[in-house]
């Protein structure tokens, strides 16, 4: 799950690479004002990786981006 926060309704796009940076999975979402939820399904999203992933937000010129570990269960 990732949460992120945002001053006015945007679009969001979302991008995660795995830490060879090949990209699993990007996704285009409606942010909304302030606290925005985003849950990433291992098999759909993620394409069933592991390990440390990195992920990027971007929302018009500002992007952020984290490293995640991903545990499967």
């Amino acid at each position: 799950t990732i949460l992120f926060d945002l001053p006015e309704s945007a679009p969001v796009t979302l991008t995660v690479h795995d830490i060879q940076g090949r990209l699993l999975t990007e996704r285009t979402l409606s942010g909304q004002l302030g606290r925005n939820t985003l849950t990433l399904s291992l098999a759909d999203d993620l394409q069933n990786t592991t390990g440390i992933l990195t992920y990027t937000l971007a929302v018009g010129q500002e992007r952020l981006s984290k490293r995640m570990t991903v545990v499967a269960r």
